[in-house]
């Protein structure tokens, strides 16, 4: 495993790694919430509980004395009402818990938000990425292995429809411990798209702005 040397630049991956989620579980909830098997009526009662724990959450995410333990109550009260959303409540219990430092209990939240989402959902893989960036926080190095194999994979998997995040933390990740070269590989890969193209990609348009000043 390698030594974290840039402390600072650690610090801010994490913070990234904590709270990098939230605009595109967004979008994630609109996506699942349009799927046709829902009824009009459960699906209208279901989106506003789901939207009040929502904006809850970025309350939280916003303020300075969060109360995390409101967030996963809320959160636990909103699942057992809008049953078929279940999933995303959890995801954003996962967050809270995280947030916390309880990295383990998050984990074991995302690993069951894996199994009950549809295979076909389209942000189960980032749902994943998120779970894997949570994993490199961890004070057990064996997890941390584990994941940094996991994000590896996720970054070079050219079916991810999230490859470009995936390479983005990757580069944030090898930046951070001094690995300047792999980051620099990382960041060609984003801006030359000779991987896949990632020519209207948010995150090669960070990398481009951000490494010039860590590397």
């Amino acid at each position: 495993m390698m030594q974290t040397a840039g402390q600072t630049l650690l610090s801010q991956l994490k913070t990234r790694i904590a709270l990098g989620c939230l605009v595109v579980f967004s979008l994630g909830i609109v996506a699942w919430l349009a799927y046709s098997w829902y009824s009009v009526n459960q699906g209208k009662r279901s989106q506003l509980i789901l939207s009040e724990c929502i904006d809850e959450y970025q309350k939280m995410f916003e303020s300075k004395d969060a109360v995390w333990s409101e967030v996963l109550l809320m959160n636990e009260l909103g699942r057992e009402q809008a049953s078929s959303l279940k999933p995303y409540f959890l995801i954003m219990e996962a967050q809270a818990l995280a947030r916390q430092g309880k990295f383990l209990e998050a984990i074991d939240l995302f690993n069951k938000v894996e199994r009950e989402l549809s295979s076909d959902s389209p942000y189960k893989s980032y749902y994943h990425l998120t779970k894997v960036l949570i994993q490199l926080d961890m004070q057990d190095d064996s997890l941390q292995q584990q994941g940094l194999l996991e994000l590896q994979r996720l970054a070079h998997d050219e079916q991810n429809i999230f490859q470009d995040a995936a390479l983005y933390y990757l580069a944030e990740y090898y930046a951070a411990h001094d690995a300047f070269e792999k980051a620099q590989e990382i960041r060609k890969l984003l801006l030359n798209g000779s991987e896949t193209t990632f020519k209207n990609s948010s995150w090669a348009m960070q990398v481009k702005e951000r490494f010039p000043v860590i590397l």
